[in-house]
């Protein structure tokens, strides 16, 4: 689907948010007879459509199958938590106990986000891929803190992080510094203006003397890059707001021309806002980046991290599993949106 295609889908799509489960999550459910994934996520979750974070949770028990098909009685399965429920009995891994510590920067919805169902679809995607990887190892997981840079803190894996251009002037300390995956997700970068405004009028080409918005922390490098020097250039005024919701706060109240965002989340806060109708994003799309994980150099195993972690992703495109987590999450998130 165009991005063009992908923006309308989202913004016109509109449903209520999945109910919470009705049964415990975050225990150990036993299989009976007669059961399929679908039952068992219409009996815990209250929808047997949402059976798809459950197969995710059990790769390791689970053949391929799909949700109406009966699974063998007496497995055990995992049953994870929908957002807003508490777990009976929740399964944490302590530092001592795991292989590898994974870093995921939280407020990243809905991609890397604690809130979102599987923590969100990049990170829906990263554990998929490490449970289906090569010899995978146990991992915790640890949320770094809102608003934090992936890059920040100590861990053996961390994400989302977007790759910069080795090439580029500036880069080479961090490229030296870090492995990075193979692309597990593409984001569209959009800007995100008033309906009706100036720049909503002449379309995300005519950037000159604009005011760009984008969260403190977020990278710049598709607003500055060769064949566009907006900000070394003095051609737009980049401005910088504590989060998300903050610079389209900016945009509403006129002190921001747009908020330079990802599609996903831009269309996410405005969901959670109630902006619709009042701020939408501009075509084209200013860039699209490639979403990836990283893994210090200095990590002693960090090579064979980065291959098994790129193993597993491949045998998730490979297997059809990537689409399946991507359609999920993508209903999900135009279930949020109007």
């Amino acid at each position: 689907m165009s991005a063009r295609g992908t923006v309308l889908a989202l913004l016109a799509a509109w449903a209520a948010v999945p109910a919470l489960a009705e049964g415990p999550c975050g225990a150990t459910y036993r299989v009976q007879a007669g059961d399929t994934l679908e039952s068992v996520a219409a009996r815990h979750f209250g929808a047997g459509a949402d059976w798809a974070p459950l197969y995710y949770a059990n790769l390791a028990a689970l053949p391929p199958t799909d949700g109406a098909a009966e699974i063998a009685a007496g497995t055990e399965l995992y049953i994870p938590c929908p957002p807003g429920a508490a777990p009976a009995s929740p399964k944490v891994l302590e530092p001592g106990e795991a292989d590898i510590t994974l870093v995921v920067a939280d407020g990243h919805g809905p991609l890397a986000d604690r809130t979102w169902p599987g923590g969100g679809m990049g990170t829906a995607l990263l554990v998929s891929a490490l449970a289906v990887a090569p010899d995978p190892l146990s991992h915790r997981m640890r949320w770094a803190e809102a608003g934090a840079g992936a890059l920040d803190g100590a861990g053996d894996i961390r994400f989302p992080v977007i790759a910069p251009d080795c090439s580029a002037e500036g880069a080479r300390e961090i490229c030296d510094a870090w492995h990075f995956s193979d692309p597990v997700f593409e984001l569209p970068m959009m800007l995100f203006a008033a309906t009706g405004g100036a720049l909503a009028q002449v379309g995300a080409e005519e950037i000159d003397g604009r005011r760009i918005c984008r969260p403190e922390g977020a990278p710049v490098d598709d607003l500055d890059r060769a064949g566009r020097r907006w900000i070394s250039e003095g051609r737009i005024t980049l401005l910088r707001a504590p989060s998300a919701e903050a610079c389209l706060e900016m945009v509403v109240e006129g002190a921001a021309d747009a908020a330079g965002l990802d599609l996903y989340l831009g269309a996410a806060r405005i969901a959670a806002m109630g902006l619709q109708g009042r701020v939408a994003p501009l075509e084209p799309p200013l860039s699209r980046e490639t979403l990836r994980a990283a893994v210090p150099r200095g990590n002693w195993r960090g090579t064979t991290l980065i291959w098994r972690l790129n193993a597993g992703l491949e045998r998730l495109r490979a297997s059809g599993q990537r689409d399946d987590i991507v359609a999920q999450h993508m209903r999900r998130l135009a279930e949020r949106l109007r």
